[in-house]
C-alpha cells in the first residue's frame, strides 16, 4: 500500500498484493475515487483468483474518471461556492404596519371630456 493512510500495510492486508509500494498513484487514484474501505470490502466479497483484475479495472476506471475533463468540472461545480441569489422582481415590499396609498381613478366625467370626439 502507500503511506496515504499513514499506516504501513501489513503482509495480512487486502490490499498488500495489488498495490505494491514501488506504485503508490495506483492506490493513491483507487483511494480516491472509489474509498479504500469499499475496495477492502469488494476485495473480500470476490474469490481470490478474480482480485487482481479487479483491482486493475478498479485502477483503470480510477485513473480514466480523474482524467476525464468533464467530471474535473463537474466536481468543481459542486465545490465552488453557491451564486449570488437574484435580485427580487417586483416594487419592494412594505415595512411592518405601513398601510397601502390607495388612488382613486379618474372620475368617468374626466375620461369622457379627455376623449377626443
Amino acid at each position: 500500500m502507500s503511506s496515504h493512510l499513514r499506516r504501513k500495510c501489513t503482509p495480512e492486508c487486502v490490499f498488500a498484493p495489488y498495490f505494491p509500494p514501488d506504485q503508490p498513484a495506483k492506490f493513491a487514484s483507487v483511494h480516491l475515487v472509489f474509498g479504500a474501505s469499499n475496495v477492502a470490502k469488494l476485495l473480500n466479497e470476490i474469490p481470490a483468483a478474480q482480485r487482481d483484475d479487479a483491482v486493475n479495472s478498479l485502477a483503470y476506471e480510477a485513473e480514466a474518471r480523474l482524467n476525464d475533463s468533464g467530471l474535473r468540472l463537474r466536481r468543481l461545480h459542486h465545490q465552488a461556492p453557491a451564486p449570488p441569489q437574484a435580485a427580487p422582481i417586483g416594487p419592494p415590499p412594505r415595512p411592518a404596519g405601513a398601510r397601502q396609498v390607495h388612488r382613486p381613478s379618474r372620475p368617468a366625467s374626466f375620461i369622457r371630456f379627455c376623449r377626443p370626439k
